[in-house]
């Protein structure tokens, strides 16, 4: 098709909408301008990664536009509307102990952007509007990551200096270092310009583009190359075991391995504005509720607790009765997934494995949970079944990833070859039925005059969940779903990624791209 070049003028006005006519972004930009770049412009507006754009002028035989046509070739006056399709695309991001931090289009089996971070990592959370990611490594670092533009946006501090009670959320006062952490304003000033200095790459304020809202941040595929990180962020403890994260509220929560408390810190500031502490128990895994600021706890011993962010205190605690090895919470559905290693009086010779409980806590008629009783904040009640035991190693690191929908659940023990897709149990009326059993089995041992020896026969197991393996070749170390549940990303300890797919539970394609074991992963 020819192309009018229109040169009454220097500059034009552009407008994108979507197909249902909303307004996505207004521009007063030179006729030479390329939709290439216009795409980039947008994707910092949107969020919407410049390759998962299509152009479309409609009232031009609604043809995609071409990168690089310029806004001079479209034959418009002085205001030029285009209409944006996105076409999306599976996305994402692997970190491993060497410290590299890589992007991938899943759909071209191809690594985009390599971040190097100069520090081991072991936990990662993504906001996919955004394109931000929050890195946490084995040496206790935790750093806010643009992965658009590849750069470190900001290090999360936490310290009796660095803890300001200036904090942009008024409602969340900072209690993390337990003292009187009166900051004046010209201690933050201190404090932030003593931060610049210590980096000149590591920017201390987000980026306009970033900070506008949720879902400002430049595309994922934008650019090329590697950001690198200047400054080692703070150190906090020991190796981060999760990491939540929230852009919409600037919020994200960490724990650390040998901690006793989880931190709940402010993105914008990159400080902690709250400690979850603990009094006994070393905390190993949490799980949080943004809209209803409370958090789910896990401890090492087996005790779970139910925290307000808002004040820090604990409103909710119960013992698990189990070595706690993953929890996953289900918070539309107000239940929880708790893995723990069965106890002496629960394994029968030399059996090994893992047990599933599921808990679940009550909810009012409006589906809210449960309202405060007595002088407590909140008091919730729950109820407690064993669903099915896992074999497998008791004591190597475990991951249990179950589907959206909680009718399938992933399995493996990190460094191990082989992981399992096996199905959750969780239907009322079965798991009655199972219970009714179990009882008059009871009654009819009692009736026969058989003491209890303290173990657990095999008719009293929990269910075994059919399975399916997923063999790779060689040790893996974590797994993830994809969005659409269709299929899976694995990593290796040398490095490799596997893409598996569900129904065949059989390896898609091998993607190389670090040098060192995959440490965590995130898939959109």
């Amino acid at each position: 098709m020819g192309r009018y070049f229109n040169t009454s003028s220097t500059s034009v006005e552009v407008v994108i909408t979507s197909l249902a006519g909303n307004l996505i972004a207004q521009f007063e930009k030179p006729r030479a301008t390329t939709i290439g770049h216009l795409k980039s412009l947008v994707g910092q507006c949107s969020g919407i990664p410049a390759c998962e754009q299509r152009l479309v002028q409609l009232h031009d035989a609604g043809e995609i536009l071409a990168d690089s046509i310029r806004l001079e070739e479209l034959n418009a006056g002085d205001t030029i509307e285009l209409s944006l399709v996105r076409v999306p695309k599976r996305w994402a991001v692997t970190g491993d102990y060497g410290g590299s931090l890589c992007v991938w289009d899943l759909d071209e089996q191809l690594c985009e952007k390599v971040l190097e971070t100069r520090s081991p990592l072991s936990a990662l959370a993504v906001d996919w509007s955004s394109r931000l990611a929050l890195c946490g490594s084995a040496t206790g670092e935790l750093g806010l990551w643009d992965l658009g533009r590849g750069c470190c946006l900001r290090e999360l501090r936490c310290s009796s200096s660095s803890c300001s009670t200036t904090s942009s959320h008024s409602t969340l006062p900072c209690q993390c270092c337990k003292s009187s952490c009166a900051s004046s304003s010209s201690s933050s000033s201190t404090s932030s310009t003593s931060s610049t200095s210590t980096s000149s790459s590591c920017s201390t304020a987000l980026p306009a583009s970033v900070s506008m809202a949720a879902g400002a941040g430049a595309g994922v595929g934008a650019g090329s190359g590697a950001g690198t990180i200047c400054c080692s962020a703070t150190r906090i403890a020991g190796r981060v075991k999760s990491l939540e994260l929230d852009w919409q509220s600037r919020l994200a929560t960490s724990v650390s391995v040998g901690e006793r408390c989880a931190r709940l810190w402010d993105l914008n500031s990159g400080r902690c504005i709250q400690e979850l502490l603990e009094v006994n128990v070393n905390i190993s895994h949490i799980s949080t509720d943004w809209r209803h600021m409370i958090s789910l706890t896990g401890g090492e011993e087996g005790t779970l607790c139910l925290w307000d962010l808002q004040s820090g205190a604990c409103i909710w605690r119960q013992h698990s009765y189990r070595a706690l090895r993953h929890l996953s919470m289900d918070w539309k559905h107000h239940r929880c997934l708790v893995v723990g290693v069965p106890d002496s009086s629960e394994v029968r010779g030399n059996a090994s494995g893992v047990v599933i409980d599921l808990w679940t806590f009550e909810t009012d008629v409006d589906g809210e949970l449960a309202p405060p009783e007595s002088v407590m904040p909140r008091v919730y009640s729950y109820a407690r079944q064993t669903l099915q035991s896992v074999p497998g190693p008791a004591h190597a690191p475990l991951h249990i990833r179950p589907d959206r929908h909680w009718s399938r659940f992933l399995k493996l023990a990190g460094g191990h070859s082989r992981a399992y897709l096996s199905e959750l149990l969780l239907d009322p009326d079965e798991q009655e039925e199972e219970e009714e059993e179990e009882e008059e089995e009871e009654e009819e041992e009692e009736e026969k005059g058989d003491s209890y020896s303290g173990k657990v026969n095999d008719d009293m197991r929990p269910p075994a969940a059919p399975s399916k393996d997923i063999d790779f070749e060689e040790a893996a170390s974590c797994l993830a779903w994809d969005s659409e549940e269709t299929s899976i990303l694995a990593g290796g300890t040398s490095g490799l990624l596997w893409l598996v797919d569900v129904e065949s539970c059989s390896i898609m394609a091998e993607l190389e791209g670090h040098t060192d074991e995959v440490t965590c992963l995130a898939v959109s």
